[in-house]
């Protein structure tokens, strides 16, 4: 019996001991259906439990993303409050540029607009050129005999709430297709980084993809490709 005490007592200082040091823990997010991730493992959407095994990890760095946010996390340690309340909240800041931009067809690439046949070519330019100068100002060059265009790029500026300020930059192209009827226009667009860093970017300024729209429906079409 005292053989049987002794490891019953074992045993139940072995449970306590791994309770004291794995929490289940439910991590929530602001707003809820972000992305989540512990140490770089992804869990999937909030809200969502994990057990913090502090006895085999000593900080736990969690991770939340999701469009139109701007990524969060927070560092855990078996001591944070977090873990005693077992709750994890996390609250995403929104990114304005994502509410400032869509994306489109002929973001960084060409894409290919059938024009009416009845549509003569002074007209084709003159659609062009009264959609685009609505929202780019300026041009690098212009062209009617061959149906070119390339605008000077037009900036907007924003400001991260922890990397520091970030530009996305965009440049309308438009030149006639290999097809006498169609016309190709592309949206160039940049995102320049805080450090400097110039890379493309997925989407445009909806004033951009506006442009797209116009000279499609102008044109006589509806976007078919």
């Amino acid at each position: 019996m005292r053989y049987l005490d002794l490891l019953g007592v074992i045993c139940l200082s072995t449970l306590v001991g791994c309770a004291r040091t794995q929490k289940a823990t439910t991590i929530t997010t602001e707003p809820s259906g972000a992305f989540v991730s512990v140490n770089g493992e992804n869990l999937g959407t909030s809200p969502r439990i994990h057990e913090f095994d502090f006895k085999r990890v000593k900080v736990f760095d969690v991770r939340a993303s999701m469009p139109g946010y701007y990524d969060a996390r927070t560092e855990l340690v078996r001591k944070s409050p977090a873990i005693r309340e077992g709750v994890v909240r996390i609250v995403l800041e929104e990114d304005p540029a994502w509410t400032s931009t869509t994306t489109s067809e002929a973001t960084n690439r060409w894409l290919s607009i059938p024009i009416d046949p009845a549509t003569s070519e002074q007209d084709i330019w003159n659609v062009m050129v009264h959609a685009v100068t609505k929202r780019y100002p300026e041009f690098q060059t212009l062209d009617p005999s061959a149906l070119y265009m390339a605008t000077a790029p037009v900036s907007r500026s924003f400001r991260h709430p922890k990397d520091g300020n970030y530009v996305i930059r965009t440049t309308f192209f438009a030149r006639r297709g290999s097809d006498a009827r169609v016309m190709d226009a592309m949206i160039r667009s940049e995102f320049i980084e805080p450090s400097g860093v110039v890379r493309p970017h997925g989407r445009v300024f909806k004033e951009d993809a506006d442009i797209i729209t116009e000279l499609q429906a102008r044109l006589g079409t509806r976007g078919d490709q």
